[in-house]
């Protein structure tokens, strides 16, 4: 299915998801090292569905010990009571306040470079890609890091511009981000995921 980007952009119903890009948690979690703040922020902004908080804390369940009452408490809620209740948000906000501010201050940058990989790694489904990014760099404030492959701002190098140069930028961004945000390994946990 091809995505046609101008025609997903007046649709949305998210502010800082212009596209309505939807990911899936099991994706998600195989990329990146997530905690609550990153959970909540991406359920705001619609890039997780609200399941993506019970799958996270099914993940973690046993391994943050700090916080298993919640997370079986969160485990017990009803379909209903996650998709629409106010104690699922409750439950959920206040795991992401026990989150350090340093974790706290990566959130964007990391939803970021999720929601570009996941578009690199679907890039065929969209009729513009490049496009797309510049609407992703919209929604994200205009973030430094990926300006070099955005069609319509300077060059780092204005002897190297064209799309096969965007494209090695968005490649190079794609490569050191995944290894700044890399899934750790259950026991390498932090307490606040």
């Amino acid at each position: 299915m091809k995505y046609q980007v101008n025609q997903l952009v007046p649709n949305s119903k998210y502010l800082m998801n212009s596209l309505s890009i939807e990911i899936p948690f099991e994706y998600a979690e195989k990329r990146i090292r997530m905690n609550w703040h990153d959970i909540i922020f991406a359920i705001v902004n619609g890039y997780f569905c609200c399941e993506a908080a019970v799958e996270h804390a099914k993940a973690i369940l046993g391994h943050d010990h700090k916080h298993e009452g919640e997370l079986i408490s969160l485990l017990c809620l009803e379909p209903n009571e996650v998709m629409y209740g106010d104690l699922f948000l409750q439950k959920i906000t206040r795991l992401a306040d026990d989150v350090s501010e340093e974790e706290k201050e990566q959130t964007n940058e990391k939803v970021l470079f999720l929601v570009l990989l996941w578009l690199y790694d679907n890039i065929e489904d969209f009729d513009y890609p490049f496009l797309a990014i510049e609407v992703i760099y919209t929604d994200f404030d205009y973030p430094e890091s990926i300006k070099g492959f955005i069609g319509y701002a300077q060059p780092k190098d204005p002897a190297r511009v064209g799309k096969n140069v965007m494209f090695e930028e968005w490649q190079a961004y794609l490569s050191e981000q995944s290894q700044r945000f890399a899934p750790m390994m259950p026991s390498e946990g932090s307490q606040n995921q």
